[in-house]
This record gives structure tokens, C-alpha cells and sequence, in this order.
């Protein structure tokens, strides 16, 4: 065998260099798409962190919320019992009112002396949260 044309020799080497250029362009190609998804995974990860932030802010302040709320139940379950201590306090002292009230109107009045009931100092009324803890420093 002999040697191939000449055109035949330059359309081999036509044929090679485009083979080289579609290489090179595939190449490139895919090295900016592995820049663009470089790029979009630093977007995805900064999103990521400032919805963590977010979120976290938001955890906080419900967190933050719920502490006034157990203070401000802890503070109405002690103005309750107090009320109901008082209330308490105030019906014994009705009854033993109305019982003596009974005895002297049928029998005369003896020297028995009645047990004193000192009676609960009324807790005050807070408006706010921050009134009750001012007072209780």
C-alpha cells in the first residue's frame, strides 16, 4: 500500500483538530458548570445558615416567651391560693362570729375567751410582670 492522498492527509488532520477543539470546549463546558454548581452550593449553603439563625432567633423568643407565661401562671396560682387562704380565714371567722352572736342571744355571755384568728395580709394585685418582680427585690 502506498501513501494516503493529500486530501486525504488534510482532512485527517482537519478531522483530529476538531477532535481536539470539541475536547477542549467539553472541557471547558464542564468546568463551568462545576463553577456554576460551586457557586450554587456556597448560595445554598448561606441560606442554609441564615434560615438556621433565623429559626434559632425564633426557638429563643418563643423559649423566652414561655418562661413569662410559667412565671405569670406561678404568680396567679400563688395570688389563688392566698384568696382562697383568705376566703378561708374570712368564713371561720363568720361562722365563729355568727356562733357567738347565737350564744349571747340565749345564753349570757361567759368569760370564755374565742381563739383569735389573725387573719392573711391580703397579697397585693400586680398589673405586670414586672411590677411583681420590682417588689420582690
Amino acid at each position: 500500500m502506498g501513501k494516503p492522498s493529500i486530501n486525504s492527509r488534510k482532512s485527517s488532520r482537519l478531522r483530529k483538530k476538531k477532535r481536539e477543539i470539541n475536547l477542549i470546549k467539553q472541557k471547558k463546558s464542564k468546568e463551568e458548570e462545576l463553577e456554576d454548581l460551586q457557586i450554587q452550593m456556597i448560595d445554598f449553603k448561606r441560606n442554609a445558615e441564615n434560615a438556621g439563625e433565623k429559626i434559632l432567633y425564633e426557638i429563643n423568643k418563643c423559649s423566652c416567651e414561655n418562661n413569662n407565661l410559667v412565671n405569670w401562671l406561678k404568680l396567679y396560682d400563688e395570688q389563688i391560693t392566698n384568696y382562697q387562704k383568705e376566703i378561708y380565714y374570712l368564713n371561720l371567722k363568720l361562722y365563729f362570729s355568727s356562733s357567738s352572736q347565737q350564744q349571747s342571744q340565749s345564753v349570757p355571755p361567759s368569760p370564755k375567751s374565742q381563739p383569735q384568728l389573725q387573719s392573711q395580709p391580703q397579697s397585693p394585685i400586680y398589673k405586670s410582670l414586672a411590677d411583681y418582680f420590682s417588689n420582690q427585690k
